[in-house]
């Protein structure tokens, strides 16, 4: 049950200044393009790509697809961590 639903908030992730407001996008988010919150979201099963030497960040269209559907931005912790 959801008890109460706000746009933004003051408090929440730790010396972030809490929770984005809507359609708001924390400082050092990546920009591959237009979000898509709608969309489903790529990954079905838990995936450490930055662990993966396989893959190629600037070539795999997996990690953009990441940062752009299926989800919304709630904050950041660290500056990376979203």
């Amino acid at each position: 049950m959801v008890a109460e639903i706000c746009n933004g908030y003051g408090l929440g992730p730790p010396e972030d200044g809490g929770l984005e407001r809507l359609g708001c996008l924390p400082a050092g988010w990546p920009d591959p393009g237009p979000r898509q919150p709608g969309a489903l979201f790529p990954l079905v099963e838990g995936w450490p790509w930055e662990d993966d030497d396989s893959v190629d960040p600037d070539e795999d269209e997996r990690i953009d697809a990441i940062y752009t559907q299926g989800s919304i931005v709630l904050g950041s912790e660290d500056g990376q961590s979203f």
